[in-house]
């Protein structure tokens, strides 16, 4: 039997001080039945998404399959990186994505505004991705942002930046 082919959700997004820079996002999904939809692509934008994630989504006006609800959390974590042109990685987001697979940390990248999008499943040695992230913060290699983080993310050392 053939896989389901993915199906494409949409989430309305709310930019504020032009960030980010759209107004919505679409994200894969596996159909599970009744309305239910497993998370595949890592959001690029939107807050609070993870992969893995269980959603509902309904048709909205524009007919799109719309994000209503998370009835499910993966337990993953949604890390974005801005890579600096300026930095050792360029605008080389492969080589980005390469410095966390051996975490177990997978990704996508963005051209359009060098973004990198990290999944760190629950799984990951959290303490070491923080720890990259950190050093890459601190020497300019990028600046991050935490999307979607659990509370086991939040209680491990060291923190991204010093606050």
């Amino acid at each position: 039997m053939l896989p389901e082919p993915s199906t494409k959700l949409w989430i309305p997004l709310s930019p504020e001080d032009d960030w980010p820079p759209v107004g919505g996002e679409n994200l894969w999904a596996e159909a599970l039945g009744n309305g239910r939809y497993r998370l595949d692509s890592v959001p690029f934008f939107a807050q609070g998404l993870a992969v893995g994630d269980v959603v509902t989504a309904e048709p909205d006006a524009n007919d799109e399959l719309q994000i209503d609800e998370i009835v499910e959390s993966s337990g993953n974590c949604t890390i974005r990186l801005i890579v600096y042109a300026e930095g050792p990685y360029g605008r080389d987001r492969k080589r980005v994505l390469n410095l966390f697979q051996g975490f177990g940390v997978e990704g996508e990248g963005m051209e359009a505004y060098n973004l990198v999008a990290l999944n760190v499943p629950n799984s990951a040695p959290i303490s070491a991705v923080k720890s990259l992230l950190r050093e890459g913060c601190d020497k300019a290699w990028w600046d991050c942002e935490e999307g979607t983080i659990t509370d086991t993310w939040e209680q491990t050392e060291p923190p991204i930046r010093e606050v």
